[in-house]
């Protein structure tokens, strides 16, 4: 099934198993060599040992545990340590292999999988897209953060609900024609886009239609028209009635269904869905045995966990996307959660954050949903400071890329199609910025190679994509070179260079239903590209490569990681 960076699937997806199935520890902070390896996202791999560069480089794929639900796989990038690779992903509907699952893999030699562990059964075939942080010190630990979603209805079954008379129901029946039902006392825990109604229909051939209501006093919030899903792997169709986009402010509500149908139905339950976040801490990762692992939960929240983890100094950084709409701090010295929460009633989607220093001082940088650049300060006032926050002029869409620090200036992508870059200086005031120009839309994180290039990917939804580069001596007015056309690049791209030769390696994924992986060549000097090597044929790959001692490593939608080297 396709993967796609935007609401309305990422919707689907996570809300397709639900209708059916009804401490914290002082840690020192060491680099992880993944495409992120470090707090500036620089993207580049280290000079030595040199990754596969030639045609005669050895794949092995290694297929995760999983049950074989329609939307489980891998969708952020794996985090890396020497021969290492830790991956987290989605099993499918919670079970033995289910959940939000850690996987780790031994890339050296033959690869093979160490350890598979659950880390979150509550998401219930839910796709994980937030990367990992990895604290090499010691055993090792990874952070993760996990979105599931959670039915805020307070009865199960029929219970709470009554018909058009007030009268409570015995079942969920629905005869020819049209039936009203209402459910009071509905606590929407915090302000949501994406709540669901959805229910299942036991009959893959009827004919169904309704309307679904929200209302609070004068309020009245109306869903969006129903979608009439089939899923193979339960053998059972279902409704989902969407809101398109109305937000639904936190309160209590009476929720009112009509159900029309042109044959009698029945169904098991309705569950209306919001989604939850939680960042756990799996310590001990080092080992070769799952018994060795521990687990924390560190904190908990509403909404979708959605960007990569950062850290910077003792604290980590993610964003949510919908309920609480926050970019979060975390201290691991204190076990403290920091909240920044715009007025604007913003929020974060995969925008991972950046290091800035400006004047010897430390800031978080990271975009958002309104095309709007955050700046806030490090440590104790980094959710009461006034900050700063600018957006770039002429540039447009939501940033879906991470904030890239290299030299004196920050870069990143925007869904409108610009390569931004920013006076890392200026950001603190009314900073200078200036933008390129993409082939297509962008959520790729760019990444400045040794030779002196920084290099974009884009897409259109899946039908094309490229990735492009640029001078950095001559960004505004440099010609923009075409590395690669052809599939859609939704993934950010990892460089490694050879400043003898003057040539850089570039390596991505593309998110086709025959997705692969690439290294193509850049001649800096020429300037002239060539495909070097493609991994077989796989399927949808949203996220690109990571990288450590000369190995690369990255997973699809099929529960399948590639380790190449």
């Amino acid at each position: 099934m396709k993967k796609m960076r935007v609401l309305s699937k990422k919707l689907a997806t996570l809300l397709l198993t639900l209708v059916f199935i009804f401490a914290m520890t002082t840690s020192t902070f060491a680099a992880w060599s993944s495409f992120q390896k470090n707090n500036v996202n620089n993207g580049t791999l280290d000079s030595t040992p040199t990754p596969p560069i030639t045609s005669s480089k050895t794949e092995t794929q290694i297929s995760l545990p999983n049950n074989g639900a329609y939307y489980s796989g891998v969708d952020n990038t794996p985090v890396v340590n020497g021969s290492r690779a830790y991956t987290l992903y989605n099993g499918g509907f919670t079970g033995s292999t289910g959940g939000a699952r850690l996987a780790a893999t031994d890339t050296s030699g033959t690869p093979s999988l160490l350890w598979n562990y659950q880390v979150d059964p509550s998401s219930n075939n839910v796709q994980q897209l937030s990367t990992p942080y990895l604290d090499t010190a010691g055993n090792q630990t990874i952070y993760a953060a996990t979105t599931h979603y959670n039915n805020e209805l307070a009865g199960t079954g029929v219970s709470g609900w009554k018909d058009s008379s007030n009268n409570p129901l015995s079942s969920f029946s629905f005869p020819v024609g049209t039936t009203t039902i209402h459910y009071d006392g509905l606590v929407v825990p915090s302000d949501y886009w994406e709540s669901q109604l959805a229910t299942d229909i036991l009959s893959s051939t009827a004919s169904v239609s309704g309307t679904v209501t929200l209302t609070s006093g004068a309020t009245s919030i109306p869903f969006g028209s129903n979608t009439y899903y089939y899923d193979p792997t339960v053998n059972n169709p279902f409704t989902l009635y969407n809101l398109n986009g109305t937000m639904v402010p936190a309160g209590t509500y009476t929720l009112t269904v009509s159900i029309t149908t042109n044959t009698t139905l029945a169904a098991s339950s309705f569950q209306f869905l919001t989604s939850r976040w939680a960042l756990y801490q799996i310590g001990n990762v080092s080992t070769n045995s799952v018994g060795s692992l521990s687990k924390t939960l560190l904190a908990s929240g509403y909404g979708q966990a959605n960007s990569q983890i950062d850290s910077i100094g003792n604290n980590l950084y993610f964003g949510i996307f919908e309920g609480d709409r926050s970019y979060y701090q975390y201290d691991l010295g204190t076990g403290t959660l920091t909240a920044f929460k715009p007025g604007s009633g913003d929020d974060f989607y995969w925008a991972g954050s950046a290091k800035a220093t400006v004047s010897g001082t430390d800031y978080v940088v990271f975009g958002s949903q309104t095309n709007t650049v955050y700046v806030r300060p490090t440590g104790s006032t980094f959710g009461s400071a006034a900050g700063n926050s600018f957006t770039a002029s002429g540039t447009s869409g939501k940033i879906r890329s991470c904030i890239c620090s290299a030299g004196s200036y920050l870069y990143y992508t925007t869904m409108g199609g610009q390569l931004v870059r920013v006076t890392t200086s200026t950001i603190l005031g009314t900073p200078t910025t200036t933008y390129r120009t993409l082939a297509n839309s962008s959520t790729s994180t760019p990444v400045v190679s040794s030779n002196g290039y920084i290099y974009a990917a884009s897409s259109n939804g899946f039908s094309i994509g490229a990735v492009q580069g640029v001078q950095v001596s001559n960004f505004t007015g440099g010609i923009l070179q075409t590395v690669y056309s052809g599939d859609p690049v939704q993934a950010s791209v990892a460089v490694w260079s050879n400043t003898t030769t003057k040539y850089d390696y570039l390596y991505f994924t593309t998110n086709s239903s025959s997705g692969s992986g690439y290294c193509y060549s850049f001649n800096t000097i020429t300037p002239t590209a060539t495909q070097i090597w493609q991994t077989s044929t796989g399927t949808y790959t949203l996220q690109g490569f990571a990288a450590d001692v000369g190995r690369l490593v990255f997973g699809n939608d099929s529960n399948t990681l590639f380790v190449i080297n």
